[in-house]
Order: structure tokens, then sequence, then C-alpha cells
């Protein structure tokens, strides 16, 4: 899993919410509050389908998404961050403080 500096809880953006779809590692987001189509990748589409069924900070993330062989992987913590960052910026998911 990966350390967090922060204790910020991920929750899906919009209050109308988003609608999935996933062919083999790549998935469509559909935000219904603003109007927009997005296409993702494996792990993003991932973090999406985790978040609507609950919050989780990045510790939680990272635990249900990493694979056990790259549990202390720093690249992977990093691409993890970033990803978030990633699907903040386009109004997916944003960070509220526990």
């Amino acid at each position: 899993m990966c350390p967090s500096t922060s204790d910020a809880v991920w929750v899906i953006a919009s209050d109308a919410g988003v609608l999935l779809r996933h062919w083999g590692n790549a998935y469509v987001v559909y935000n219904v509050a603003s109007g927009d189509t997005h296409q993702l990748g494996a792990l993003a589409g991932s973090i999406i389908e985790h978040l609507r069924v609950s919050n989780m900070t990045q510790l939680e993330l990272s635990g249900m998404l990493d694979s056990a062989e790259a549990a202390n992987d720093t690249q992977f913590c990093e691409i993890l961050e970033s990803t978030l960052a990633d699907l903040d910026n386009l109004g997916l998911i944003t960070a509220h403080q526990a």
C-alpha cells in the first residue's frame, strides 16, 4: 500500500454521479452534471469503480488496487497520486478532509 501524507477522502465529485462503461482495459465515463465524456485507462477506471461504491482515502484505494508484488512499489504510488490528481482536474472526483 502507498503511504499517504493526507487523510483526505476521495469521492465522486458530481451529486448526479457518473455513468461508467468498461471494455477490456478501457473505460468511458460520462459526468452527468457536466455532460462531459472521458476515455480512461484501467487504473483511472478502477478508481472510479471503487469510489462509486464507497468513498476512500488514497491509502484505502492503494490497498484495493495494488497487486501483492507491488505493495511497496514507489512507482505505483506516484502513478496513483498522479491519476487521482488527473481525475480531480477532470471534475470526476474530489477530495474532502476527514
